[in-house]
Order: C-alpha cells, then structure tokens, then sequence
C-alpha cells in the first residue's frame, strides 16, 4: 500500500468518527488514536504529515491534546480499545527521511543488499515495527525515484539539515544546562535517576546458532524428522507434512507458531500460514500458503515453495525459528 493510499484510508476514518459520542473537546477517539499513535510512534516525521490527517487541528492543538491524554487515565482507555493493545501495529508507520538515509547508508557501509544483516547490526536506527519486507518496499520505492546510493542520499539528508537551519535561524537556542563535555552527568541530576541503573532481568538475549544447536540436539525423539527452534519452545515435526500457523477454532494448524506471545505484539501470523513437506528426495521443502514467509532474511510470497536446511532461519509473521534436521536421519 502506497504512504498516498494510506494516508487517504486515515482521512476517511477519521471522517466517519467525526460524530462520536464519546467525543471530547472536539476530538473523536480515532482522532485521538491517531495522534497518540503519531507522538509515540513515529516521533521523527515531520508535523505536517499529521495535520495533513488531522486537517481540522493545529499542530500545537495536536500536542496539547496529546498532553491531555497522556495525564488522563479515561482518554488513555479509550484510544487501548481502539489500539486493542497494541499500538504500534495500529497504523504501517511511515518512513522518516532520516530513517530512508540510515537503510541506504547501513547497506553500502556493510556492502549488503541483506537488509536483516543491517538492521541487525544497527536495530536503534529503525522503527521497531518494520519488517524485513517494509524494508524491501522502501528499499524499491527509492530505487524508483533513483535515491537508493549513498550520494544521492546524502544530498538528500543535507538539503533536509539546511530546511532545518532555515527554520530555526534567527531563533534563540538554549544552551546546554551543564557541562557538555559530561552531559550523563547532567541529565542525571535533572532526572534524578543514577548514572548506572541496574541491568533489567526480563531482557530476552538472542541465543546464538551453538545455542540454538544444543537446544535442537536436545529436543530429538525416535519419531522426530526435524525441530523449529523458537526464543522459549521448541516445535517438533513428525509428519510428512506439517501446517505452520495460528491456532483458529475453525482450523487448527499442526504447529501454533503464536504459542508464545509475550515477545511479539506485531504479529501477522495466517491460520495457515506454511507448510514443510519432507519430499521423496529426503529434503525439506517449504511452502508459503500465507502472505509471506522470510528465511535468512530474503522474501519470499505466497505460492512459493523453498528448500531448507539446517540452520536456516525462518521469519512466520514476525515469529522467528530456526530449522534443524535429525542427524540421526539425514546427513
């Protein structure tokens, strides 16, 4: 879907909520969704693209709001209901000028075309809820416009840094309140909060492919073709064919790739979604009966049938596994 379509779908919500009875103030709760959504998700995009939304507002009625609602428990329950949880996966969150230029630089700095390589290696320069195939229609849509080389991106980023200088000359800056050669130091005593805050216990840890190995030579049993091996469970496969999906009580997959989901709130699991088929061959073929299915971070759609092997690493709606087979059957 292109940013012009989506944007036009979120007019057009907007204008059906208009006339909510829960409005208050002259905001209705998609209206307020909306610009919770903006402020806490897509905190680089420049104002103009949500008043371009929310046309009736200003931007410093916008924020004001946003204010309002982030100090008002009643307006923050209404917009969860709206979000149903999960406010990230509320709206597809447009791609910064600043986040177009990090992917084409983090490419060409690690001479890639692998997009999971570079967000890997730099995951706190992109959106959290990007996908390795939001990646892939950006990536596309700038190849398009012929603004996927790092030149024609740096002449980009510093056209945008002197649209910034412009604005602001004239302005009068504040200075750093402290010493800006020690700035943690600063921000520290403005917060309140210690320099060094005790590590969080509840952080997952990506195991690496030896962890991943061990915990897969564990999980054979005589009858075990091959193992997914997830962040906290392990999915054995004992059939020729195995369904990979969601659990439906219209149709149940043989394999719940959302079993756990604590660690993934963007999820866009299928019921069913693919299936692995062990062939006359004695290999291993997957087949993409949803959208899409990433294995070691290239796209793959629906229809597509791909053979795997050991250690490849399967992306099933933002549920990522990694594929072993039974050495005890297969070399």
């Amino acid at each position: 879907m292109s940013e012009e379509s989506s944007d036009n779908i979120q007019q057009e919500e907007v204008d059906q909520s208009r006339h909510d009875p829960r409005t208050k103030g002259g905001f209705s709760v998609v209206e307020d969704a909306i610009l919770t959504w903006f402020f806490l998700c897509c905190p680089f995009l420049e104002h103009k693209k949500l008043t371009s939304i929310l046309t009736s507002h200003s931007v410093s009625s916008l924020l004001s709001r946003f204010l309002e609602i982030m100090k008002t428990p009643e307006l923050m329950e209404r917009i969860q209901q709206e979000y149903k949880g999960d406010v990230l996966s509320y709206k597809p969150a447009p791609f910064s000028n600043l986040e177009s230029y990090y992917l084409v630089k983090a490419l060409d700095f690690l001479n890639t075309t692998d997009f999971a390589i570079a967000t890997d290696r730099y995951p706190m320069l992109f959106h959290p809820s990007r996908t390795l195939g939001a990646y892939s229609i950006q990536y596309n849509r700038l190849s398009s416009k012929n603004q996927h080389t790092s030149t024609a991106q740096q002449e980009l980023f510093m056209s945008f840094v002197q649209q910034i200088r412009e604005k602001i000359s004239g302005e009068t800056i504040l200075p750093f309140p402290g010493n800006i050669a020690d700035p943690e130091t600063t921000i520290s005593e403005i917060t309140g909060k210690p320099k060094d805050e005790p590590k969080k216990t509840n952080e997952i840890i990506m195991p690496n492919f030896a962890s991943f190995h061990e915990i897969a030579k564990n999980s054979f049993t005589p009858t075990t073709f091959a193992v997914l091996v997830g962040f906290e469970k392990v999915h054995q496969i004992d059939k020729i064919k195995t369904i990979l999906g969601r659990f439906s009580p219209k149709s149940q997959a043989d394999i719940d790739v959302e079993c756990d989901k604590s660690h993934n709130s963007l999820s866009k699991v299928s019921r069913h979604h693919a299936e692995i088929t062990l062939a006359k061959d004695m290999r291993f073929y997957l087949k993409v009966l949803g959208k899409i299915v990433l294995i070691n971070g290239k796209v793959f759609t629906t229809n597509s049938i791909v053979h795997i092997k050991k250690r490849d690493l399967i992306d099933i709606g933002g549920y990522m596994h990694v594929f072993f087979e039974n050495p005890k059957y297969f070399n």
